[in-house]
């Protein structure tokens, strides 16, 4: 019983609202995340869905 966060399980397929296109490389959705770096501000970022696995086939990603 430590401390460790859990990670929700995985939807099968993206929201709707998140996908931004299609990856170039291996046909699957492109999802847009948004992260904070601190004292920088938000960072968006478009990743292929299937690098958001537990076993990421597809590495592609794209900083706007």
């Amino acid at each position: 019983m430590g401390s460790e966060k859990r990670q929700p399980a995985r939807q099968e397929r993206p929201d709707p609202e998140w996908v931004r296109g299609v990856c170039p490389r291996c046909g699957e959705e492109l999802v847009s995340k948004c992260y904070y770096v601190g004292g920088r501000g938000y960072l968006v970022i478009w990743e292929c869905w299937s690098s958001l696995a537990e076993t990421s086939t597809c590495d592609y990603r794209r900083v706007l």
